[in-house]
């Protein structure tokens, strides 16, 4: 059995040094992500209708991310509490915590990859998973969605993640609700008699 002959490339490229190899082949490939490993232990039946949902056309550059900066996280809520979301160093610990909080009286979602942030309003901004994009929320239905760059918007984050009316917004002691303007006061008599006099 004969070596198979050499291009002229792989001649040439023989005389150069390590370094200068390693920088014209560029980095070697990465491990496969936790999610390749989840998806290669599959039947292939299952595999084929995956890839069908996940092979599509590449999402633009500014709404993706390295794979080293997506992690393990969960998005919790007590009974009738705001939700929270935590982030988990390795699936490990996410499974721990699940099994921590086993039989409590709260809903848990487990995700993978990167929760995104936006600002506070009225004109919020999503934040791009590159960290230099942001995303115009439109304020009205139709609105056209504007990309921006992010040095250019105000960075306070919506850090409590709710968006509802701001006088409710506080889950410090009572909430008093605001009373809307050109409302007439409620009548408190206690029977018809009384609200005649």
């Amino acid at each position: 059995m004969s070596t198979p002959k050499k291009t002229a490339w792989d001649v040439w490229k023989d005389r150069l040094p390590a370094r200068t190899v390693a920088a014209i082949d560029g980095p070697p490939p990465a491990p496969p992500s936790d999610f390749s490993a989840f998806v290669g232990s599959m039947p292939p039946s299952v595999r084929a209708k995956v890839s069908a949902v996940t092979d599509g056309p590449a999402p633009p550059s500014e709404e993706t991310c390295k794979e080293e900066v997506k992690r393990f996280g969960c998005v919790e809520s007590d009974n009738g509490e705001f939700s929270t979301l935590r982030m988990f160093k390795d699936a490990d610990a996410l499974a721990r915590y699940l099994g921590e909080v086993e039989g409590q009286d709260k809903v848990v979602w487990c995700f993978y990859g990167v929760p995104l942030r936006f600002t506070v309003g009225p004109q919020r901004y999503l934040m791009m998973p590159d960290q230099t994009t942001a995303l115009s929320v439109p304020l009205v239905k139709g609105a056209k969605l504007v990309r921006a760059d992010a040095d250019l918007i105000d960075m306070d984050w919506q850090e409590d993640g709710f968006v509802g009316p701001a006088y409710l917004a506080s889950t410090d002691g009572l909430q008093v609700e605001a009373v809307p303007e050109n409302v007439p006061p409620k009548n408190e008599a206690l029977d018809d008699d009384e609200a005649k006099e």
